[in-house]
């Protein structure tokens, strides 16, 4: 399963995900972040997914449950350098692949070499996800069972910045999609939620995962569990579902952008399956790029580092903002 799966995101077509639009328009130069999804299989042959909580002492997203990665130092920086940079910076996995592979026994792959759309941040970002497959590389490990043994580390590789981040942990991926596909499996979410809401005139759905910090259901590699947390209870305790329980909840992007890699990867999604055309109306295109190319082309928006007006009130849930102002009503529709 987790081969076909790897696979499936490593050949992603183009006629149901890939960008339709010139890349310098839809990941604009001062607008450009890539975020690193690392991939792996967990302690029952599960793949499972890293993620962070990020330091209260971060001005955006403070607090949230998030993928490691960040904004684009140059314009000259890939996406691969960018989620690189980043997840070095926020949790200290190595830059260097020899180091991983010479001391801590352990390849990382690239997957999907930077095709996958990217999405639009609510601070108006444009961002690549960049996915990773981390597996051992022992030399009587297979290429099979690569996909199938789970990752042995006897010890963590990295660090936490306490700028940038608190906590780290991980799920499963198929956790992502296990309501929305009815599946029988058991997850080790506690709770979720799905919100529409309508972001300047466009309707959106906002999935919501709630993890107990201290879960019986939690299936967390050891590597992991025996990383110093620097959360303070009452960030904990600011997502949680009643006053003594403490929760992590994962949300918004970070969520959406998993749902999306886990419908694609596991098959669940029939508008995102292969024989579905471009042309097909039914068809659901992930990520965010037609907008993206729409604010680029049609509002002349996010040119520049500097936040226009518009993007300010945007940003701030100012009620008289919408798209429809900057771009074609036929075009947002």
């Amino acid at each position: 399963m987790n081969f076909e799966i790897i696979s499936r995101l490593g050949t992603i077509k183009a006629n149901n995900s890939c960008s339709q639009f010139p890349l310098e328009i839809v990941w604009p130069p001062y607008r450009r972040s890539a975020v690193f999804i690392l991939l792996f299989v967990g302690l029952n042959g599960e793949l499972r997914v890293l993620l962070t909580r990020r330091s209260r002492k971060i001005r955006s997203f403070s607090g949230d449950v998030s993928l490691p990665g960040g904004k684009a130092d140059n314009i000259k920086e890939t996406c691969m350098d960018i989620a690189r940079r980043e997840t070095f910076e926020e949790i200290g996995l190595p830059q260097d692949d020899h180091i991983l592979e010479s001391k801590y026994n352990i390849k990382l792959e690239n997957l999907c070499n930077g095709k996958w759309p990217c999405y639009l941040s609510k601070n108006f970002l444009s961002v690549k996800p960049t996915i990773w497959f981390m597996h051992n590389n022992n030399s009587t490990t297979s290429n099979n069972n690569k996909y199938s043994e789970p990752l042995k580390l006897k010890k963590w590789f990295g660090h936490l910045n306490d700028g940038e981040t608190s906590s780290i942990f991980s799920i499963p991926l198929k956790d992502a999609i296990s309501v929305k596909t009815q599946s029988s499996l058991p997850h080790e979410y506690s709770r979720f939620k799905e919100i529409g809401y309508k972001w300047g005139g466009i309707s959106r759905n906002i999935l919501y995962y709630y993890y107990y910090t201290n879960s019986p259901n939690f299936h967390e590699v050891s590597w992991l569990k025996d990383i110093g947390d620097m959360s303070s209870d009452e960030e904990y305790n600011s997502g949680s579902i009643s006053e003594n329980i403490k929760v992590k909840k994962l949300w918004g992007l970070t969520a959406q952008i998993l749902y999306d890699i886990a419908s694609v990867g596991y098959q669940t999604d029939p508008l995102l399956l292969p024989n579905k055309s471009i042309s097909d109306k039914t068809n659901r295109i992930i990520g965010h790029e037609t907008l993206l190319y729409g604010l680029h082309e049609f509002a002349h928006q996010m040119n520049s580092s500097k936040r226009s007006k518009w993007e300010k009130d945007m940003i701030a849930n100012n009620p008289k903002a919408k798209f429809d102002q900057v771009i074609p009503v036929f075009y947002t529709k």
